[in-house]
């Protein structure tokens, strides 16, 4: 774990240069004389790494700035990153945490849920049609009447101080980078992630990176409008990036037999863990895209690896879920 305890007092651009700049070696990028590097996010810390602690940071500085003496309360699934990740922040400095989670509670938690109640997390059961509502000013003063002074902290992280907060990868990008970075990948839900990259890099003084962003929902209409708008948020111009919109395997979460297969034969080739929902899609675009001669010969292609490895185990692939050794 690269992450120090006291994270929140360092600047976010000292964060991201911590995460190593690593290149994996893949039988057909060597065919192709292509070398592909893994920004290892995921490396910071088990359960934050990745994306999560970058849209989490400007959230969790708020919170303390502000008055509020409750509770954060944020939205998420079963198997939700973002939950996982908040109930660790919570738990490393001391500030409860309650998750709103959509649809009814079962009888046995899954083990995101149970990580998370276990880190001191208080959990919220609520039916599929009032989830829908999470994002309704009214339902949130509802929340509120019911849990008392809370801070909430959008679903995902989302929002613009997440997407500020993933502005700093771009510049953590360029100080590991030994070569000036042209081509980067990144997974893409909601978008908030992609749009802080796509700003930061613009701030950037290399100039002409190309950010490639691969969704893992299918059917998003308005993504490409949401990070155009997201950007421009950040004061940014939303130039110089797109969607590759053909991978995301029939949907969040799906997981057919050709992307399991794909998988592991890239985990056994490169020893590199990926989780199904994020990474190894991005991964599987990267060689998809190698493999049809879009990159010529001698590119450097860069992937930010979004962490989430703890999702691994709701698809039966390991992932050391010790919490001592996590927090």
């Amino acid at each position: 774990m690269l992450l120090p305890n006291d994270w929140l007092d360092y600047n976010l651009s000292e964060i991201a240069c911590l995460a190593p700049l690593q290149e994996i070696h893949f039988d057909l990028f060597e065919q192709k004389s292509v070398r592909v590097f893994v920004k290892r996010e995921d490396l910071l810390h088990p359960l934050m790494g990745g994306n999560k602690l970058y849209k989490l940071h400007g959230y969790l500085k708020a919170y303390l700035d502000s008055d509020c003496e409750g509770p954060l309360v944020s939205f998420g699934g079963a198997y939700s990153n973002h939950v996982l990740a908040l109930a660790a922040a919570g738990h490393l400095h001391e500030i409860p945490t309650i998750a709103v989670i959509r649809g009814e509670e079962p009888d046995v938690l899954s083990d995101t849920l149970a990580d998370a109640k276990n880190l001191g997390m208080q959990l919220l059961f609520v039916s599929r049609s009032e989830y829908r509502r999470r994002h309704d000013a009214e339902y949130l003063q509802t929340l509120k009447d019911k849990l008392g002074d809370v801070f909430f902290i959008p679903e995902g992280g989302s929002g613009k101080l997440g997407a500020q907060g993933c502005m700093a990868l771009a510049e953590g990008i360029t100080l590991s980078a030994e070569f000036r970075p042209e081509i980067v990948f990144h997974a893409c839900g909601t978008g908030g992630s992609l749009a802080g990259l796509i700003a930061g890099f613009e701030r950037q003084p290399v100039g002409g990176v190309y950010t490639y962003g691969v969704p893992v929902l299918k059917g998003h209409t308005a993504l490409e409008s949401d990070i155009i708008r997201t950007v421009q948020d950040l004061g940014g111009e939303s130039q110089n990036w797109s969607l590759l919109d053909g991978y995301h395997a029939g949907g969040y979460a799906k997981f057919p037999d050709e992307l399991a297969s794909f998988m592991q034969e890239f985990e056994q080739q490169t020893r590199l863990d990926l989780d199904p929902v994020y990474t190894a899609k991005v991964m599987w675009a990267i060689v998809d895209q190698v493999k049809q001669g879009r990159f010529p010969a001698g590119s450097n292609i860069i992937a930010v690896h979004s962490g989430g490895l703890q999702g691994r185990r709701g698809f039966g692939f390991s992932f050391d879920s010790h919490l001592e050794k996590n927090i």
